[in-house]
């Protein structure tokens, strides 16, 4: 009898004990129940719905920029091919174009008796490459610097554009030099055969293009270099919407310029939807 009367005295002593103790729920209870789990500070997280707004936020004004970005570079205009030279010989895509040298060093090329026109943003050149090599290009009259432009590695294929300032008006007789490299890979020099008279001249490794002209040791190429002058368009790419949906219509099964619209209108619903998606996981 004595030790049933000393548990039941322990088990009213245990009750009263915790009685006025508050209950403590792990986080996975709390949150079951609707409450918030603390963090490691033991201080509360903001409401969900604050998180929630915030991040709908933050996607509105990404969605934002992006569609002001767009809409601001297709204010500009493509790109116009304003002179080719030689003449009937295209920088971009081997028709016409013969390989005038093939390398794997870093040369300095220079072409003289180029008519460069007004108003030209950049000169492509006729170079074909696996791997591309920073290219630095320089246009001179006689010994007076007119532009010039550089170009990094990142291209490939069968031409590389160097942006240039623009001229306000066109010279004659220029002297049109860049410098490959630092290079190891090997690369194509395109152009067309012409007479010994009118050829491109090639200088050892190092010389720096201003200096081709008039370096020593300098070697004839049995041609010149493909060279299309680009400048910008005069017409957006917004008054060319039309142009461009009918031009995908063309040459498929169904043809139309509703194919331009239904692929627009399918992006459209991939961004609704990964937006949508998105903001579902953060709830």
């Amino acid at each position: 009898m004595a030790p049933a009367r000393v548990r039941n005295a322990s088990h009213r002593h245990s009750q009263h004990m915790f009685k006025n103790v508050p209950l403590r729920l792990p986080n996975a209870a709390r949150m079951r129940h609707g409450a918030p789990a603390p963090d490691s500070t033991g201080e509360e997280p903001p409401p969900r719905s604050a998180a929630l707004k915030a991040a709908a936020i933050t996607f509105g004004v990404g969605i934002a920029v992006l569609a002001v970005i767009g809409a601001l570079v297709l204010t500009e205009g493509p790109p116009r091919l304003v002179h080719v030279s030689p003449p009937g010989v295209r920088a971009v895509g081997p028709e016409g174009a013969t390989v005038l040298a093939q390398t794997a060093e870093s040369p300095s090329i220079c072409q003289p008796g180029e008519m460069l026109p007004s108003g030209v943003s950049a000169i492509r050149l006729s170079i074909w490459g696996f791997f591309g090599a920073r290219i630095h290009l320089v246009a001179y009259e006689g010994s007076h610097l007119l532009t010039e432009g550089r170009r990094g590695a990142n291209w490939t294929s069968d031409s590389v554009t160097v942006p240039v300032r623009p001229l306000q008006q066109a010279h004659s007789n220029v002297d049109i030099c860049f410098a490959i490299g630092p290079n190891s890979e090997p690369l194509l020099i395109l152009g067309a055969k012409t007479d010994t008279k009118n050829v491109a001249v090639v200088a050892s490794n190092g010389t720096p293009p201003s200096r081709v002209m008039t370096a020593s040791g300098t070697q004839q190429l049995p041609g010149r270099v493909a060279i299309e002058y680009v400048a910008p368009g005069k017409v957006s790419w917004w008054s060319q919407v039309l142009t461009v949906a009918r031009h995908m219509g063309l040459g498929r099964a169904y043809t139309g310029t509703w194919i331009a619209l239904l692929v627009a209108v399918l992006m459209a619903a991939v961004g609704v939807l990964s937006v949508r998606l998105a903001l579902k996981e953060i709830e």
